[in-house]
């Protein structure tokens, strides 16, 4: 399948993609502002922020902690990690998954967030930084990624006929005229990334991707990550996947659907945070969820579906 991308998309992608600000994994200096009885001089390992501090903002220095597979094997050395929010910088791990990455900033925590890297073979997942640290060095611990499929149903970005795509139980049905426009990653990725790819995610395996707190009875990551589509007369549409009823809710019940927000797009939901993006129902034959009429999502992302309670 030809790919080839009209330039306003190529350069909208670039536009919407994390500034990316590299940076050593190599762990950065431990000095902070302790100050001593011996007045000796202590390093600000956010001195060269040039940027004056944003309204609850703190020095970070680092970001460190482990990315391993959801059975708890560590990634590869040099699995890419990224610390990201209105700037992404950049590290990697080392042979037994740990990373440590240099921020020497004043961010405000609770609008930065940890990204394994990998698509389109990983799923794209926003692991929020902590809101509060009791040092400028933060340990986010332990993180899963999240394996996609290796192969996907083939997207034909320009929308030239009806498109009917399923991956893992989930199905998309996208219009005939229906355009969609890729993330950068996806992007540059050619073929390979331009796929619909999905997976479930194990209740067993919440707490490894940080979900406890949602009460989701099914959790899917839907890719490609970020991706957006629009009909022929370029304006924003939403879709709407059809998920497998995999955790066995009854028949017609009334369920919630929730979407991970994204910083590529944060006019949508608050990103790395899940928020409600529509009422959905169980089909009759308990088989699958869908969406209410109207509802859906403007971007594929991961999708948790928890019942509603009276």
């Amino acid at each position: 399948m030809h790919l080839s991308t009209p330039p306003l998309l190529l350069l909208a992608s670039l536009a919407l993609g994390c500034s990316e600000s590299n940076s050593s994994a190599a762990p950065a200096s431990n000095n902070i502002e302790t100050g001593t009885d011996s007045g000796a001089s202590v390093l600000d390992p956010c001195a060269k922020d040039i940027n004056p501090p944003a309204d609850g903002a703190v020095c970070v220095a680092t970001v460190s902690g482990r990315f391993v597979d959801l059975n708890g094997t560590p990634a590869h050395d040099g699995f890419g990690v990224s610390v990201c929010g209105f700037v992404c910088i950049n590290g990697e791990t080392d042979a037994d998954g740990y990373f440590s990455v240099d921020i020497g900033r004043y961010l405000v925590l609770s609008e930065f967030s940890t990204l394994p890297h990998g698509r389109p073979l990983l799923a794209g997942y926003y692991f929020p930084l902590p809101d509060t640290a009791d040092s400028s060095d933060i340990d986010v611990g332990q993180l899963a990624y999240v394996p996609l499929p290796e192969s996907g149903a083939a997207l034909d970005l320009l929308g030239t006929t009806e498109q009917q795509l399923e991956s893992e139980g989930v199905r998309l049905v996208l219009a005939a005229g229906t355009q969609t426009k890729l993330a950068f990653e996806d992007l540059l990725e050619g073929e390979l990334g331009a796929q619909f790819r999905a997976v479930e995610v194990s209740p067993t395996q919440f707490e490894a991707v940080r979900v406890s707190e949602y009460n989701f009875s099914s959790l899917h990551a839907v890719g490609p990550f970020e991706a957006s589509f629009t009909n022929e007369s370029d304006t924003p549409i939403t879709i709407a996947p059809i998920l497998p009823n995999s955790s066995g809710l009854p028949a017609g019940s009334a369920v919630e659907i929730l979407a991970q927000g994204s910083y590529l797009y944060p006019e949508w939901l608050k990103p790395a945070r899940f928020e409600v993006v529509s009422l959905g129902q169980v089909s009759d034959d308990g088989a699958s969820i869908s969406f209410d009429t109207g509802g859906g999502v403007e971007h594929l992302t991961w999708l948790g579906v928890r019942p509603v309670t009276p």
